[in-house]
């Protein structure tokens, strides 16, 4: 799920243009993860802070990867 939202960010924020507004972009996105996986997957209280970093890491290279190739795909067109 984070790696789909990941990437849906990415897309917004090259196909958008929104330069360093996009960095608020991804944060949102990626606390829209965390309230789909605490209230709609129904994750346990005892593991919100795990729940909260994991996969944080595959989410920002996932969404920095995509928003940096399709921004250059999309300039050099």
């Amino acid at each position: 799920m984070r790696v789909g939202l990941a990437i849906l960010s990415g897309i917004l924020c090259a196909f958008l243009r929104l330069g360093l507004v996009g960095m608020t972009v991804g944060a949102g996105m990626y606390m829209v993860s965390y309230l789909l996986t605490r209230y709609v997957v129904k994750i346990d209280d005892d593991l919100e802070y795990e729940t909260y970093l994991l996969g944080l890491g595959t989410y920002v290279v996932t969404w920095i990867t995509f928003w940096i190739l399709l921004h250059t795909l999309l300039r050099s067109i």
